[in-house]
């Protein structure tokens, strides 16, 4: 082979190489074009992560924030719950005290405070009691029981439980519209006779219930709800009471009760507890209880009041 073949072949050789070289330059080339949009890609996407995390942070911190001032309204109006509790139970009446009759009262709210209410008074040898229970239960029937506490005070002086309701309601409707609405009894003892009369009327609320003779009477006069009909009005009826008496006033919720099967309380269970021989105190409160002891876990669905009165004739 000549020297002029030599070179030919040695400069394609070298052609080849170049050839490889510029390929490789080029590889490489794109390998750092690839590195430095793999290092923009990788920089943004740390910086997103940062400024997420930051956003993340700040609405967790707003929604701590938030979760305090929560808890801190709650704590008031638990605080304010309870202060109001306290006032409507101070507004109770205080506990009756003479020798001819005993009496007992309970009163247990479904919430803080409740939409019961019962006003109890003794002048001239006269005893009258009054119970009601408003629509609803919680802080809006409670401010309800107010209105009616107002309106009883200013008609203390009604001739009769017929003729205390029917001033009730008028005033209800004429000042207040329908906002106020209960169902009540009145009832009104004459001690001073002998035998004792018991005058009654009725507005919707369960029958009060008399023990005697060993039997058991529902006293009850058919009567509209208070603050529906401005001009409606209510009958009352008279009885003389045997010289040993017991006589029960509840609202609705003392038997509107359910346990966690869905079974409705039987009105025989409390009746037997009412009815036990024992002092009048003893009575209510074993009432109420065999109410709680049959709903058990079940929270208490409405307010419950039960009111007793007897002659001293059973003191226990």
């Amino acid at each position: 082979m000549s020297i002029e073949e030599e070179n030919e072949i040695l400069k394609k050789t070298v052609a080849r190489l170049e050839r490889k070289l510029a390929s490789v330059e080029r590889a490489h080339e794109r390998l750092d074009k690839m590195l430095v949009a793999s290092n923009s890609v990788g920089s943004n996407l740390l910086n997103e992560q940062a400024r997420f995390l930051a956003e993340l942070e700040e609405k967790t911190r707003a929604l701590r924030d938030r979760e305090q001032a929560l808890r801190s309204a709650l704590d008031r109006i638990q605080e304010d719950l309870q202060e109001s509790r306290a006032f409507q139970e101070a507004l109770l009446p205080v506990p009756l005290s003479d020798p001819r009759i005993q009496f007992a009262a309970s009163y247990k709210p479904a919430e803080e405070v409740g939409g019961d209410l019962y006003d109890v008074s003794l002048s001239g040898g006269k005893l009258r009691i009054f119970l009601g229970d408003t629509t609803g239960h919680g802080v809006q029937a409670a401010l309800r029981t107010i209105v009616v506490r107002t309106l009883l005070a200013r008609h203390q002086d009604a001739r009769s439980p017929a003729e205390l309701l029917t001033a009730l309601n008028g005033e209800l409707v004429a000042t207040h519209g329908r906002l106020v609405r209960l169902s009540a009894c009145c009832v009104e003892l004459d001690l001073r006779t002998d035998p004792p009369r018991l005058t009654y009327a009725n507005a919707a609320a369960p029958p009060v219930l008399l023990f005697a003779d060993g039997a058991i009477a529902e006293i009850y006069t058919a009567g509209p709800f208070l603050g529906l009909l401005e001009d409606e009005t209510w009958t009352e009826r008279t009885i003389e009471l045997p010289g040993e008496y017991r006589l029960f006033f509840y609202t609705d919720g003392l038997f509107d009760q359910w346990n966690a099967a869905g079974e409705a309380l039987e009105e025989s269970r409390v009746i037997a507890e009412l009815s036990a021989f024992a002092s009048i105190e003893a009575c209510v409160e074993r009432a109420v209880r065999a109410a709680e002891d049959f709903r058990g876990a079940v929270p208490q669905p409405d307010d419950v009041t039960v009111l007793g009165l007897a002659s001293v004739t059973r003191l226990d």
